[in-house]
C-alpha cells in the first residue's frame, strides 16, 4: 500500500505520524503528573487567633522598626504584628530574608536588618543631577578655527 505513494507523500505521512505521537506522550506524560501544592491561606488577624494559643507572648524588637522595644502581644501573633505594634518599618528596612507571616513564641528577638549602605548610597547617586563636562577654553583671537598646522 505505501508503494502507491510518492517519496513526497511518504515524508508527509512519516511527520504525521511522528506529531501524532509526540503530542499522545505529552498528554499522557500531563495526566500522570502531580498538581502542584496548593498554598496555605493568609493568616488570620491577631484577634481572630486570640484563641490559638495559651498566653500572650513578649517579643524583643529592634534594627529598622519606628520605635524598638519589647512587646507583649496576643497568642498567635506573627512578625508582621510585633513590627506594626513597633510602629512599622523605616524607610531603610531589608526584609528580603524575613519571614513576616511566622508565628511568634515566648522571648523570640526579631531583628529587622537594614539594607547595605552602598544600596541606599546608590539611590541618593541617581537622584542626584548629571554631572556637565566644563566648556572648553576658547581659541586665540589671532588663529582662525581651521589654521591649524599642517604637516
Amino acid at each position: 500500500m505505501l508503494k502507491d505513494f510518492t517519496p513526497l507523500q511518504r515524508l508527509v505521512l512519516a511527520g504525521l505520524a511522528g506529531v501524532i505521537l509526540v503530542a499522545a506522550g505529552a498528554v499522557a506524560l500531563g495526566r500522570s503528573r502531580a498538581l502542584p501544592p496548593s498554598f496555605p491561606p493568609f493568616p488570620a488577624p491577631p484577634a481572630a487567633r486570640a484563641g490559638t494559643g495559651h498566653s500572650p507572648v513578649t517579643v524583643s524588637v529592634s534594627g529598622a522598626v519606628a520605635h524598638p522595644g519589647l512587646y507583649t502581644l496576643p497568642p498567635g501573633a506573627t512578625a508582621w504584628d510585633a513590627v506594626q505594634a513597633a510602629g512599622g518599618l523605616t524607610p531603610t528596612a531589608d526584609v528580603g530574608r524575613l519571614n513576616l507571616t511566622k508565628p511568634l513564641k515566648q522571648g523570640v528577638e526579631l531583628h529587622i536588618r537594614e539594607k547595605k549602605m552602598g544600596a541606599v548610597a546608590g539611590l541618593a547617586r541617581a537622584a542626584r543631577p548629571p554631572l556637565t563636562r566644563p566648556a572648553a577654553p576658547p581659541l586665540p583671537a589671532s588663529a582662525p578655527p581651521d589654521a591649524a598646522p599642517r604637516s
